[in-house]
């Protein structure tokens, strides 16, 4: 019983390391949950996964979707008229290849579907068949879309690189375990 009243501080640290791998191993599970949930259900459809992820433009969708917005579109078997779609122009039209996202308001998967924005009274002269089709909506974050737009600016670029030369030239901390206590340490910087 002696030994236990002597050293209480290296009983608290294993404890403490304990919870603490723990939790370290919680969070791995998560991120990797998390990586297998993309994978399987958001890959982007050019590394061979369901998804598209787009940049709204224009004011076509409004009130649902707006200039700027992030959508995910993952294909489905079947579409029917309520769905909000991503799909490609069709071949030998005007503007064939442009990716559109409209709501689906008739039509067929034979016959190709009726679509229109929100935002517009009138149908697109468009009839996309499933090939055209890149995706049903299924997630929608606003705005979020504007910075890889802000990025690609003379002031994005700007920002990010004055970023990186404040981290790279700031020098990082480095912490040591030493005496028994946490220090901190200034890692040294080439000049």
């Amino acid at each position: 019983m002696e030994a236990l009243c002597e050293h209480p501080i290296r009983l608290r640290r294993l404890g403490a390391t304990t919870s603490g791998r723990k939790v370290r191993l919680a969070a791995w599970a998560v991120f990797i949950a998390g990586l297998v949930a993309w994978a399987l259900f958001f890959r982007p459809q050019v590394l061979g996964g369901p998804a598209t992820y787009l940049i709204v433009s224009g004011r076509s969708m409004e009130p649902t979707l707006h200039a700027g917005d992030l959508v995910v579109a993952t294909r489905q078997r079947t579409y029917r008229p309520g769905d909000v779609i991503a799909y490609h122009i069709p071949k030998n039209q005007a503007g064939a290849g442009a990716l559109v996202i409209h709501r689906i308001v008739g039509g067929s998967s034979r016959d190709g579907y009726v679509t229109r924005g929100d935002n517009r009274s009138y149908r697109d002269p468009w009839r996309p068949r499933p090939a055209d089709i890149a995706g049903k909506m299924r997630l929608h974050a606003p705005r979020l879309g504007l910075l890889p737009v802000f990025a690609h600016t003379t002031a994005g670029m700007a920002l990010i690189a004055a970023l990186v030369g404040f981290f790279v030239l700031r020098g990082g901390t480095n912490t040591r375990v030493g005496g028994g206590q946490a220090t901190r340490s200034r890692v040294p910087v080439a000049r």
